[in-house]
């Protein structure tokens, strides 16, 4: 999530006809972009882990399922705050656009991002279930599993 952050301010560099400069953001922000798709999958499996240790039950499903809706939900809200922002700085995406127009397509494009990616860190890092604390889950999901459901757990 820092190499997101720090690729995504510098789309405030890359001007007209910087194409090599694009590529080489691109091409990072790809690289960068990998840990976005396998760090919640990851902290999702943990979470129902906890769920299942704490409820007894295995909720998997329901919580897949949910997460697959607040997936949804926020495309849909970013790609409105989206489209109101361009509409609201007077970017045309058609038309022809002055200097303060691209500083705030400038702005939203590569601000916009790095404060998210900045608060996503901050949730990441106050994350209470650590690798020694979901070693701990699977440990005490596995004696629940070795005892059965009528041995007291």
């Amino acid at each position: 999530m820092t190499m997101m952050s720090v690729v995504t301010v510098s789309y405030m560099l890359v001007g007209a006809g910087d194409i090599v400069a694009m590529v080489a953001i691109l091409a990072l922000s790809g690289i960068g972009s990998g840990a976005l798709t396998a760090l919640p999958a990851s902290m999702k499996a943990d979470v129902v882990d906890l769920d299942a240790l704490e409820s007894g039950e295995d909720r998997a499903g329901l919580f897949f399922a949910a997460w697959s809706l607040a997936v949804k939900f926020i495309a849909a809200f970013g790609q409105g705050l989206a489209f109101t922002t361009l509409a609201w700085i007077g970017f045309d995406a058609q038309g022809v656009n002055g200097p303060d127009e691209i500083l705030g397509l400038r702005l939203f494009y590569s601000g916009g991002p790095m404060v998210l990616y900045a608060v996503a860190m901050l949730l990441v890092w106050r994350y209470p279930i650590t690798a020694r604390r979901h070693a701990e889950l699977r440990r005490e999901l596995a004696d629940r599993r070795t005892r059965g459901p009528g041995d007291g757990g």
